[in-house]
């Protein structure tokens, strides 16, 4: 007797059901992560070194915060509790990772807090913490503790690209003076970010990159997500363009080809919390997880009073 197996076999694959592949994470395991007491302790000491990597020289009389420190210090400053006052993170992203900037200019360079608004309504300033794994994480409402940071900038040069965000106040653990810029994320499969790529960056602490150039990986970089977990990844720090006319700060992204892509900012607000930034949302999304857009806009202020009457004016366009 012959038996046809296949309409049995057709109707069990038609009963299975469908399995969603499984997301990715953002980050390496947490067991990576480097112990406060191995923390490499290789950051810039002299102005010959502080000059091979690429950072702002010490002034006069003056000590890197945290360098020269009693091992315990270094414990302390290496991986800083979350700020009490920090709300609960938001699931935000940023077309074409806009950033307005005020309209009070510092003849030669500007001094500015960055601040985040969803739905046009001011939720905070990003704040000059880092996660575990040397990633900015969190949103500060207070603008007296917000991360500052300043940039170049003579009115009436033009456009401004390739400009480097230098942080005045950086996170502890001797990243107070570095440069705010983007990091090659873990799960990348290469350096290249753009359309039907899923790939990221990280928004970190790093030492300034060569201007226009592909991600910088050697001796000559640092960024705190290899200070934190030991893993090797290329950086850029020239990554913001400014427009005056429009008072436009948007991020970009040079591949290893020397083509400039369009960045979006997304927070991911979950176990892997963290700002990162991608050239293809959609399909970041499909590995990650699905983040809404929230955010219209990132703004730099050097008022709060001012930010508020700025946002206001912006967003009245919307309606």
């Amino acid at each position: 007797m012959r038996f046809n197996l296949l309409p049995g076999i057709f109707s069990l694959f038609l009963a299975l059901p469908v399995v969603a592949s499984a997301l990715l994470s953002i980050n390496p395991n947490p067991d990576v992560l480097l112990s406060p007491e191995s923390l490499p302790l290789q950051l810039p000491r002299t102005n010959a070194e502080r000059l091979r990597l690429r950072l702002p020289l010490m002034k006069p009389g003056r000590k890197l915060q945290g360098l020269g420190s009693p091992v315990k210090q270094m414990i302390e400053e290496a991986v800083p509790p979350r700020p009490s006052s920090a709300p609960i993170p938001l699931c935000v992203s940023l077309p074409a990772s806009l950033v307005r900037l005020p309209l009070t200019v510092r003849i030669g360079r500007q001094t500015c807090a960055i601040s985040v608004s969803i739905g046009g309504t001011l939720r905070g300033f990003l704040a000059p913490t880092l996660n575990p794994f040397g990633e900015f994480n969190a949103i500060q409402q207070d603008r007296a503790v917000a991360l500052l940071v300043r940039f170049p900038y003579k009115p009436g040069t033009g456009n401004v690209s390739e400009v480097d965000l230098q942080m005045l106040n950086g996170p502890a653990g001797g990243f107070k003076e570095m440069y705010l810029g983007l990091v090659v994320g873990y799960s990348d499969t290469n350096n290249t970010l753009g359309p039907g790529s899923r790939n990221y960056v990280y928004l970190s602490a790093t030492s300034q990159a060569q201007p226009g150039g592909a991600p910088s990986l050697g001796e000559s970089t640092i960024n705190s997500f290899s200070m934190r977990t030991g893993i090797a990844e290329a950086v850029e720090s020239a990554v913001w363009q400014y427009c005056p006319v429009s008072q436009d700060l948007r991020a970009f992204w040079v591949n290893d080809g020397a083509q400039t892509v369009p960045l979006k900012v997304v927070f991911k607000a979950d176990s892997d919390a963290a700002f990162v930034l991608t050239g293809d949302l959609d399909a970041w999304r499909r590995a990650f997880g699905f983040f809404p857009e929230a955010v219209r806009a990132w703004y730099l202020s050097s008022s709060r009073a001012q930010l508020l009457s700025h946002v206001h004016r912006r967003f009245s366009a919307f309606r």
